[in-house]
């Protein structure tokens, strides 16, 4: 996305978008990808999630599918950083 694209979607100017990646202590948006693009590089890297699901096995598939939600939730919990997420909070409170 676009600054613009994004400030459309979020029903906000481009300058909100802008001041709120200097909020948060990023550089602009520019910045606000590449970080965002990293942590998703990071997060891929910590191990493989398995697609697979079978008719014949649907109790294993069922386990899997079970598993692979179970490890995506902790890959988001761990990429968080606390201090991002407190100033984006204290942002959008004020």
């Amino acid at each position: 996305m676009t600054v613009g694209e994004l400030a459309k979607e979020c029903g906000v100017s481009e300058a909100s978008v802008s001041r709120f990646c200097k909020r948060i202590e990023l550089k602009g948006f520019h910045h606000l990808k590449i970080s965002l693009a990293r942590e998703l590089v990071d997060a891929k890297d910590d191990g493989e999630i398995s697609g697979h699901i079978s008719v014949d096995d649907m109790e294993g598939s069922l386990r899997g599918i079970l598993s692979n939600k179970m490890e995506e939730l902790r890959r988001t919990v761990a990429m968080i950083d606390r201090e991002k997420l407190k100033k984006i909070l204290e942002a959008a409170k004020s």
